[in-house]
C-alpha cells in the first residue's frame, strides 16, 4: 500500500478509531457483528498488526474502564512509531493534577497531527523524553511510573535505539527543519503540478476525500495538504516550534554510497483527521447550515480525544457520574490494561512460540501490514478469534476497482487460515472503514 504520498513510515492509520471489544467507533454503532458472540472470558488478548498509532487502544480502553483484563501487543514496522506509542500512552497516563483534560488533549492532538507545534508541546516532548529514557533503560522506574507498559519482550538493540530516539527528541536544539522537509516532499510528490497545488488538493477532497467523508471540510484538508499543520487549536498562537517526534530515518543512495537521511517521510496526502475526525455521537457536531457543516474534523477530533482523555485519566464526565456506576480507576490508567511492545519482525513468529499459541481472542492488520495474515500466524488465533482488518477506503491514490481487489485478496488470505467473514457478501466491500472475519 505504500506510494510516495503515504511516504516510507505511517504516523497515523488510514481508518476510523474502533473499541476492538465492542466493535464500534465514536458514533456508537456496532460494526456488523455481536462481539459477545465471539470474545468471552474476563481476559481479553489483543493482537494490532501496524496500527500506527494508539487510536483503537486508546478507544478500547477509555470504553472498558475496570470491566475485562485486556492485553495488548502490538507489532509495527518502525522504533519511531514504538516511541511514538510510549510518548501518548505517557500523556494520557499523566494525572489530572499534573495536566488537565483539556491541556493534555490538546496537546495529543498536536503532536498526532501537526508538522508544527506550539512551544509548549515542544516542551513537554523535551520534558517527557527524560522519563521515557528511564523507561528504557530503568525496569523498576517502568513499573512505577508507567505500570501499563510492558516492553520486556523487545530485543536490547531496539531499546538501545528506542533510547536514542527519546535522546534525539530531548536535544531539540539539533537542526531539523520539518517545514522544510514537506514543502520538499509536496513539490517532489506534485512535480510539475506544484505551481498550482491548491486546484489540485481542492480535487482531491471534492473528487475523493468527500465522497468517503463528509465531516472534514475542505479548508482544513487544503490547508493541512499545503503546510503540514491539521490541527490549530489556538488560532492566535505561533506554531512554530519542529514536531520532532515525527522525525525518522531512511536509507538513500548519495554518490553510490547508502547514507542514512533524517527526514519527514510520512503521510502527506490522506490526513490525520480519519483516525479521530470522521465520527461522533455528538449530532451538534453534525449539523449543517445551509447545506455547509458548521463543524469539521478539527471539531470532531477535539470533541473524541478529550472524551478518551478524561475517561482515561479519572476525570469523569456529567454522563459519567450520572451513570450511577462510574469507572474505577487508579488516578491514571485503570489498572485492568497492558500493552506490550513487540519486537519488528515478530508477526511471522508468533505461531512458532508456545506462549503465544492460541492466545489471541482479536487480531487486527493495517493495510500495509496485511500480508502478515498467512498459515504462519494461525497457532496464535484463538479457537473463536475475531479478525479485523483495515479497509483501503481512505487510500486516496487508489481508484475504486483497486479497493474492490484489496476486499477479495483479503478475503481469501483470511480464508486460507479458517477464518470467515462476518457479513453478507453484499455488506463487504470497498466502502467500509474495516472487514471482519471470524473462525
Amino acid at each position: 500500500m505504500a506510494s510516495s504520498g503515504l511516504g516510507y513510515i505511517t504516523w497515523w492509520g488510514y481508518s476510523p478509531a474502533l473499541d476492538l471489544i465492542n466493535l464500534t467507533g465514536f458514533d456508537g454503532r456496532r460494526n456488523l457483528v455481536d462481539p459477545a458472540e465471539h470474545v468471552k472470558g474476563d481476559d481479553i488478548n489483543i493482537l494490532l498488526i501496524g496500527a500506527a498509532d494508539l487510536r483503537h487502544v486508546l478507544l478500547t480502553m477509555a470504553n472498558n474502564l475496570a470491566t475485562r483484563n485486556v492485553h495488548f501487543y502490538m507489532i509495527e514496522s518502525s522504533l519511531e512509531v514504538l516511541a511514538r506509542h510510549m510518548l501518548f500512552l505517557s500523556l494520557c497516563a499523566e494525572p489530572p493534577g499534573q495536566l488537565g483534560n483539556q491541556e493534555k488533549a490538546e496537546m495529543f492532538i498536536e503532536l498526532y497531527g501537526n508538522i508544527m507545534l506550539r512551544s509548549q508541546a515542544l516542551e513537554y516532548v523535551i520534558m517527557k523524553s527524560n522519563d521515557l529514557i528511564k523507561c528504557v533503560t530503568d525496569d523498576d522506574y517502568l513499573k512505577q511510573h508507567l505500570p501499563q507498559l510492558d516492553i520486556s519482550l523487545l530485543k536490547f538493540k531496539e531499546k538501545d535505539f528506542l533510547e536514542g530516539i527519546f535522546k534525539f527528541w530531548r536535544n531539540s536544539d539539533q537542526a531539523f527543519d520539518i517545514k522544510k522537509m514537506w514543502e520538499s516532499r509536496v513539490r517532489s510528490f506534485l512535480g510539475a503540478r506544484y505551481d498550482s497545488r491548491s486546484g489540485v488538493f481542492d480535487w482531491d477532497y471534492n473528487m475523493k476525500l468527500l465522497d468517503m467523508v463528509s465531516v472534514i471540510n475542505n479548508h482544513e484538508y487544503c490547508g493541512w495538504r499545503d503546510d503540514g499543520i491539521a490541527f490549530r487549536l489556538r488560532p492566535d498562537a505561533p506554531y512554530e516550534a519542529p514536531n520532532i517526534t515525527l522525525a525518522s530515518g531512511i536509507v538513500v543512495n548519495k554518490n553510490g554510497e547508502k547514507v542514512g537521511q533524517r527526514g519527514y517521510w510520512g503521510d502527506i496526502v490522506t490526513s490525520p483527521y480519519i483516525t479521530f475526525g470522521t465520527a461522533t455521537d455528538n449530532d451538534d457536531l453534525l449539523k449543517a447550515i445551509k447545506d455547509k457543516r458548521a463543524k469539521g474534523g478539527q471539531d470532531i477530533t477535539v470533541h473524541n480525544v478529550s472524551i478518551v482523555t478524561s475517561n482515561l485519566s479519572g476525570e469523569l464526565t456529567k454522563k459519567d457520574l450520572s451513570s450511577g456506576s462510574p469507572p474505577k480507576v487508579i488516578g491514571k490508567i485503570s489498572n485492568n490494561f497492558t500493552v506490550s511492545l513487540l519486537p519488528l519482525g515478530t508477526a511471522a513468529e508468533l505461531g512458532k512460540k508456545k506462549k503465544f499459541s492460541s492466545l489471541f481472542d482479536v487480531v487486527y492488520f493495517s493495510n500495509s501490514m496485511v500480508h502478515h495474515l498467512t498459515s504462519d500466524i494461525k497457532p496464535a488465533l484463538a479457537p473463536d478469534c475475531i479478525m479485523v482488518a483495515e479497509s483501503a477506503k481512505f487510500m486516496l491514490e487508489l481508484k475504486k476497482e483497486n479497493k474492490q481487489e484489496y476486499v477479495k485478496k483479503v478475503t481469501a488470505m483470511a480464508s486460507a487460515v479458517g477464518l470467515k467473514p462476518i457479513a453478507t457478501t453484499s455488506q463487504i466491500d470497498e466502502s467500509l472503514d474495516h472487514l471482519f472475519y471470524c473462525s
